[in-house]
């Protein structure tokens, strides 16, 4: 409460609170060990716990370039007539 003042850390308790009803109260007591070990005081520091297991995505799957590598290269090698008819309306320099 010194860190946050009265009236704001009031608030900040009534947010655990709520985090509690959702997330559980095993969940929301790591999470606050969690924030304190870190020397983080703030309830969002704890709803951004509670809330990193939703953050992590799944890997993508990797895919071949291979055949897009040297393309700027073979579009500079054409001619000015061949770049206009591939690509009508693009300006070229």
């Amino acid at each position: 409460m010194k860190r946050h003042g009265k009236q704001s850390g009031t608030r900040q308790m009534i947010d655990l609170l709520k985090l509690s009803q959702k997330h559980g109260r095993e969940k929301l007591q790591k999470a606050v060990e969690t924030a304190l070990s870190s020397s983080c005081y703030d309830s969002a520091a704890v709803q951004h716990l509670l809330s990193s297991e939703d953050l992590r995505h799944a890997a993508c799957e990797a895919i071949d370039v291979g055949a897009l590598r040297g393309w700027p290269t073979q579009a500079r090698q054409l001619s000015r007539g061949e770049r206009e008819r591939c690509h009508p309306g693009t300006v070229f320099r």
